[in-house]
């Protein structure tokens, strides 16, 4: 009996542990996606350069590199493959016909293609945009895809586009692409607030603004550089985060370039009364 007796103990351990619950896979694959953290992404980095000689024999570099963050893991692999699909056309801006790492390629060579007009105008002995007293020896594009949200089965990539003339950033614009997991379809204004509603949302942002900048009007806004504001409208460009939903403008749109790109949030509870059949805003929390 002493014999038996740790036989008999190994073999209970071994039945309790067989019947405890299975624990959730740590790639996410094989069950029901959480309501954190749906999908899996990796990074890739790429880059490439060109040069083209100007009229007065100087040589000018083009630079590009971008680093992507892409979804490697959702569900099962059909429905992966679709959301890949959705970030190639949507975020890549490269359709969904190519191959991921071939529409990565193409992303970044069509940054270095907007230098193509620069390139002309020098061969043809043109003025080129910029102060002649102190020419361009380098452009310097780079990419860059984040994750920015990844619950209730929503994810929203941001991609920010810097560009440099030699040292100096001239421009920089951050642009969110929210896509529901469930439908595989980017989210827009009209998954969120009724049709009837979209005035009074604009109305809010406007009024939103104003008490950011603490100012009354919008001639005051104006004295502070918004040139553009009676042209306010919640545009596509939004993201979801715990304060609520946050409206980014690009540069230039609402405000001179030295603003940046204005943004301006209005929390869930401003915005449920106004929300569409099946919105999107009920998943928030």
């Amino acid at each position: 009996m002493r014999i038996l007796k740790p036989v008999i103990l190994f073999m209970v351990i071994g039945l309790c542990v067989s019947l405890l619950p299975a624990g959730c896979s740590s790639n996410g694959l094989g069950g029901a996606p959480q309501a954190s953290d749906t999908i899996k992404v990796a990074t890739v980095k790429m880059k490439d350069t060109t040069t083209f000689a100007k009229s007065n024999g100087d040589v000018c570099a083009i630079y590009a590199d971008a680093a992507f963050s892409y979804p490697t893991s959702y569900s099962d692999n059909a429905s992966l493959k679709q959301l890949q699909k959705l970030y190639m056309s949507l975020i890549l801006d490269a359709g969904d016909t190519l191959s991921l790492n071939d529409a990565m390629h193409r992303c970044v060579s069509n940054t270095m293609h907007q230098y193509d007009l620069a390139q002309n105008e020098e061969a043809e002995g043109e003025s080129m945009p910029y102060d002649e007293s102190e020419p361009v020896l380098a452009y310097h594009t780079s990419t860059t895809i984040q994750l920015h949200y990844n619950k209730n089965m929503l994810v929203t990539f941001c991609r920010v586009d810097v560009v440099k003339k030699d040292s100096q950033v001239t421009s920089v614009t951050h642009n969110y692409y929210t896509i529901d997991l469930k439908t595989m379809t980017r989210v827009g204004l009209d998954r969120m607030v009724r049709d009837d509603a979209i005035s009074q949302v604009t109305a809010m942002l406007r009024s939103r603004l104003l008490e950011q900048n603490k100012v009354e009007n919008n001639d005051q806004l104006n004295e502070l550089g918004y040139y553009n504001i009676d042209n306010l409208i919640a545009t596509q460009n939004f993201y979801f985060d715990a304060n609520g939903v946050t409206w980014s403008y690009l540069p230039n749109k609402l405000a001179v370039s030295a603003i940046g790109e204005p943004k301006v949030t209005l929390t869930l509870d401003e915005l449920k009364p106004l929300a569409c059949e099946g919105s999107i805003l009920d998943r928030i929390n």
